[in-house]
């Protein structure tokens, strides 16, 4: 806010680790209480600021599969946002959503020492249509349905 100020209070808990030898997970959610709490427009003090859902989660799991090949891993995820004010008057809430993704993980060790690991994810599986982003009177669509590859190595 260029006029003013605003208070973010909140709280996030994220967990993460092996669950068994083959399935890792990893949880978090996240709550917040924001507001605006001065501005030279006083009809938006107490209003939330755009674009700040009170609540988010995520939930992603990595489960190896190396029956099939050592290094392969299945692995997906779950994504919650909550309503996010679009106006500055909170009249106009963006629907909260959940996002779907899904992907392979192939980490493969050269005779170097280093590290490679290839990815594949498609983001947004069930292809939903929702606002991401409603910051500064701008609103930004999620990205439909995608496919991401990656490849990292270490140095």
């Amino acid at each position: 806010m260029q006029d003013g100020s605003e208070l973010h209070q909140g709280v996030e808990v994220t967990l993460g680790g092996p669950l068994t030898r083959k399935l890792r997970l990893l949880a978090g959610a996240a709550w917040l209480k924001a507001r605006v709490e001065e501005t030279a427009n006083l009809s938006l003090i107490g209003k939330r600021p755009q674009g700040v859902p009170p609540w988010q989660a995520k939930l992603f799991a990595d489960y190896a599969l190396a029956a099939l090949a050592p290094g392969l891993s299945l692995n997906g995820g779950i994504y919650y946002s909550g309503k996010k004010a679009v106006d500055l008057h909170n009249t106009w809430l963006a629907s909260g959503y959940v996002r779907l993704d899904a992907g392979l993980r192939y980490d493969q060790a050269l005779a170097s020492g280093q590290r490679l690991v290839y990815r594949l994810t498609v983001e947004n599986l069930a292809d939903k249509r929702y606002l991401a982003n409603t910051n500064g009177g701008a609103s930004t669509f999620g990205a439909p349905r995608s496919a991401k590859a990656s490849l990292a190595i270490d140095f």
